[in-house]
């Protein structure tokens, strides 16, 4: 495969995608809940994962796709090329605010991240990371963030570990100088990557959440693991796992907080 021509690509079906996505604002949206009242799900979201997977099966018919409106292949393992898709991300802020939800996409090999793709759909902030060749935003490549302490800077984490932690975890959240929360992966990721915030934490995840922002942050010499410090397995059961994305600084205060 020629990574920097299926970049080119994927650059171009998701600028058509966030392109569809806004322009969806001034038609009818049907919303349908799915696990809970606040788990939502719009015929847009389906009719993106539908775009991005026939744009990958034209081109690629022998990859597999975990997507997350079920469109795509029923997966046992990783190996061959694997990609992972959310077409939109932060559905509920999608429907109640039109902001702060994003278009994530990732390709995998055999466990390997290839491409990762996070795009910030209303400000047109596009970040994303190339294996072995860094990451970037809106085509400016992107630095290591500098170290900073819990103490000294933001923490983002998902708004259910805000009612839901217990005392440790409770108190390595007040370490922080001020906690966020966005309730999407996709803006919580890109906060860390362009050294907004010092880490993202959460306890609420799917692969499809996680896929993109392992890319890029790798590029960026990040941590990234579950909660407990373990690698985060994409076919874990029930597609719910947990992320810690930060500096390899202050993982293990982070982890430790969860053990």
């Amino acid at each position: 495969m020629d990574l920097f021509a299926t970049h080119l690509l994927v650059n171009d079906w998701i600028m058509e995608a966030g392109n569809k996505i806004r322009h969806s604002f001034g038609e009818s949206i049907t919303v349908d809940t799915k696990t809970s009242r606040n788990d939502l799900v719009t015929n847009v979201d389906k009719e993106i994962e539908q775009f991005l997977i026939s744009k990958i099966r034209e081109q690629f018919p022998t990859h597999k796709i975990m997507g997350e409106e079920g469109f795509g292949d029923e997966l046992t393992s990783m190996d061959g090329y694997v990609w992972l898709i959310d077409p939109i991300d932060g559905t509920l802020n999608f429907v109640k605010r039109q902001e702060d939800f994003g278009i994530m996409v990732a390709l995998y090999k055999d466990g390997v991240g290839l491409l990762g793709y996070i795009y910030d759909v209303m400000r047109d902030r596009f970040v994303y990371g190339i294996k072995d060749y860094g990451a970037y935003c809106n085509g400016r490549r992107l630095s290591k963030p500098e170290v900073h302490s819990i103490g000294d800077s933001s923490i983002n984490v998902n708004g259910f570990m805000l009612l839901e932690a217990n005392e440790k975890e409770a108190a390595m959240i007040r370490k922080a100088m001020v906690t966020r929360t966005y309730g999407a992966s996709s803006i919580e990721h890109i906060q860390v990557v362009l050294g907004k915030s010092v880490a993202y934490v959460s306890t609420l995840l799917a692969p499809w959440d996680i896929a993109a922002g392992m890319v890029i942050a790798k590029e960026l010499d990040l941590h990234y693991s579950t909660v407990d410090g373990k690698e985060v397995d994409f076919l874990v059961p029930n597609k719910k796992t947990t992320g810690v994305i930060c500096s390899k600084d202050i993982a293990e205060e982070i982890i430790a907080a969860f053990k």
